[in-house]
């Protein structure tokens, strides 16, 4: 290879870092319905999947699943 390879490299691939477990990103929604800091939803993360996101990962994602909670139909989607 013509460029350094390892876990700490491997750790930066975002198909590394992103969450895909649909289940996991139903308890992140309730999880930040509920009030819970960046913080700990990436400690949530961390304990319950083999994903490794960074904090921007979890910004991001929080960011994502908002506007997917703003864009629904109807008062009750919303909620």
């Amino acid at each position: 290879h013509n460029h350094p390879v390892g876990a700490d490299y491997y750790k930066l691939y975002h198909e590394v870092r992103r969450v895909q477990d649909e289940a996991l990103l139903a308890d992140v929604e309730k999880l930040r319905k509920a009030g819970s800091n960046r913080k700990r939803i990436l400690e949530y993360i961390l304990e319950h999947s083999s994903a490794e996101p960074t904090m921007k990962d979890v910004h991001n994602l929080i960011a994502r699943l908002e506007k997917k909670a703003l864009s629904a139909d109807t008062l009750e989607d919303r909620i």
